[in-house]
């Protein structure tokens, strides 16, 4: 698997530091990390990465309309809506807005890598078509 671009945006810092070590890990590169919803979009029209992470409850904007303007930008983007909270109305709220995936921020570490890894390749066979 060839190496991706990332955007982490969480408004827990801990939490951007344990994401940047486990999009390390599993072969990404993060080009830039924001606290709130206005700097996800901000640096997604910057950078153009092939993944942004994104927390659901953040300040300026919140994840969902951060969501909704990336995808107005760039109705492909990939975005990985992070969440504490597993509740069927987030999900919903996420995947309806265009997120093409979520993980739970409450799962161990591999659980995480795991489900971004999954993330990442069904976005992949979206993109290119295959079955």
């Amino acid at each position: 698997m060839w190496q991706f671009n990332v955007v982490i945006t969480d408004d827990d810092e801990d939490m951007r530091n344990v994401l940047n070590i486990i999009v390390q890990q599993i072969g990404g590169k993060v080009v830039a990390e924001g606290h709130d919803g206005k700097e996800a979009v901000s640096y997604y029209t910057q950078f153009r990465p092939h993944i942004v992470l994104l927390d659901v409850q953040m300040p300026k904007y919140d994840g969902i309309t951060a969501l909704k303007k990336i995808k107005e930008i760039n109705p492909k983007a990939c975005v990985i809506m992070l969440t504490s909270e597993n509740s069927v109305g987030i999900v919903k709220d996420c995947i309806s807005s265009g997120a093409n995936s979520y993980v739970l921020k409450t799962n161990p570490t591999d659980v995480i890598a795991t489900e971004l890894e999954k993330g990442w390749s069904k976005y992949l066979t979206q993109l290119t078509g295959a079955n």
